[in-house]
């Protein structure tokens, strides 16, 4: 269960190889989606279940931070390199 909810205001980026949503802040957000998603991630968009998204295009999405306990919700643990903080969507 999401901490705080919230309106994100930013847009998907690739950083670090890890999809993040970045909102301009010090650190992007690593997010969240359904363990059961498929996701593809190509040159200037990714896909979620089909749903193709562009890279670096301006969104809003609504959602919350997770806890400290939000590497449990996740499929795999991140890369060292992508250890951001998790909002869910």
């Amino acid at each position: 269960m999401p901490a705080r909810l919230a309106l994100f205001h930013g847009a998907y980026r690739v950083v670090n190889g890890c999809l993040v949503f970045d909102m301009g802040g010090e650190q992007p957000a690593l997010v969240r989606f359904g363990r059961d998603s498929t996701i593809a991630i190509f040159a200037d968009r990714f896909s979620v279940d089909g749903q193709v998204t562009a890279l670096d295009a301006r969104t809003t999405l609504g959602g919350g931070f997770d806890d400290e306990n939000a590497y449990d919700l996740l499929v795999e643990p991140p890369a060292p390199a992508c250890a951001f903080p998790v909002i869910g969507r």
